[in-house]
């Protein structure tokens, strides 16, 4: 319904949509309708398939989506470079190859269920609801503040800052996959009450994730502008600094989206949502930091955003682990 609701409200502003945001690029309009479509049919399908208990389908979905859209971007990369709608274009028929993966072969998906109180299901998909929409805005609010933000002589920053996003995200693509088989796991631990197991498993993917991080930070900072140009032209330059620091955000959203799925698994979703809300609200205010280097300014605030984000789940984890622990204790 949501997914319907957007994709009506964009259709009926397509015009100034397409003039504010797009430069009057329809190909990039039609990439973001067929992204509301098919991120919206994509949590319906990953909804059901976790319910039933398939996670590896569940995990087909991740995997082909991040897979398929690495595929589909390569292609346009080497096919039509000089062509930015068909990069919009490609990113908008990810999801709908993850859709495909998921759920070819599935039998029986409409199988009924045990019974579940309403409120109950209005409570956890309200907050999965409000984390979902705060963490798109976390992830893509960076662009449109550059946008916004620019002045008349900046016109073509964002197109140069979100090019240079994408590159030093392409992590994030190959840790879907880690994602799509982690919340399985933690989800079983956490169902037969091993906590301690639980926190054990997250710790050593947190280390993970802060290692691959690092080495992010470095492979970006010192070849990361060579990739843009190779990929996208020597007018989307950007400083070695900034592909750095858009590393170092990626690395901050890997281990907020780690911590979001343990908090999912423990039915703390409420408490992730929190987080992601906080850290989506603290952006405008963090871009007060700098005011002088556009892209210093915003990378900055993105940097601030996750991290909070993720420094909040962290604690709020640890205090629902703790406060777990101490009730097994007290019922024992």
């Amino acid at each position: 319904a949501l997914a319907l609701f957007l994709l009506v409200a964009s259709l009926i502003g397509n015009r100034w949509f397409i003039d504010e945001f797009f430069e009057g690029e329809t190909t990039l309009f039609i990439g973001l309708l067929l992204v509301v479509a098919g991120l919206g049919t994509a949590h319906l399908v990953k909804g059901t398939l976790a319910g039933l208990g398939r996670f590896n389908g569940y995990a087909r979905y991740i995997i082909g989506e991040g897979v398929g859209r690495l595929l589909l971007v390569s292609a346009v990369l080497l096919f039509t470079t000089k062509n930015v709608g068909a990069y919009g274009l490609a990113i908008g028929f990810a999801p709908f190859l993850g859709i495909f993966v998921a759920t070819i072969k599935q039998k029986e998906v409409f199988t009924p269920g045990p019974t579940a109180k309403v409120g109950d299901l209005s409570r956890a998909l309200g907050s999965l609801l409000v984390a979902s929409v705060a963490t798109a805005l976390v992830l893509n609010a960076s662009p449109l503040a550059v946008q916004i933000l620019a002045t008349d002589q900046q016109t073509d920053e964002s197109g140069k800052f979100l090019n240079a996003l994408l590159v030093a995200r392409v992590p994030l693509f190959f840790f879907q996959a880690v994602q799509a088989a982690l919340l399985p796991r933690l989800s079983g631990l956490a169902g037969q009450e091993r906590f301690t197991e639980l926190w054990r498993e997250l710790k050593r993917l947190l280390a993970l994730v802060v290692g691959l991080g690092i080495v992010a930070v470095l492979f970006m900072g010192l070849i990361g502008p060579q990739i843009v140009v190779f990929a996208f032209g020597e007018e989307f330059r950007v400083s070695h600094s900034d592909m750095a620091l858009l590393a170092c955000s990626s690395g901050g959203l890997m281990i907020a989206l780690s911590l979001t799925q343990a908090l999912i698994a423990c039915n703390a979703q409420g408490r992730m949502a929190t987080a992601w809300v906080v850290g989506a609200g603290v952006f405008p205010a963090a871009l007060l930091v700098v005011k002088e280097n556009l892209f210093l300014r915003v990378e900055i605030a993105l940097i601030v955003s996750v991290f909070t984000a993720s420094f909040l789940m962290f604690v709020l984890l640890t205090r629902y682990l703790a406060s777990t622990h101490s009730t097994k204790r007290i019922s024992e």
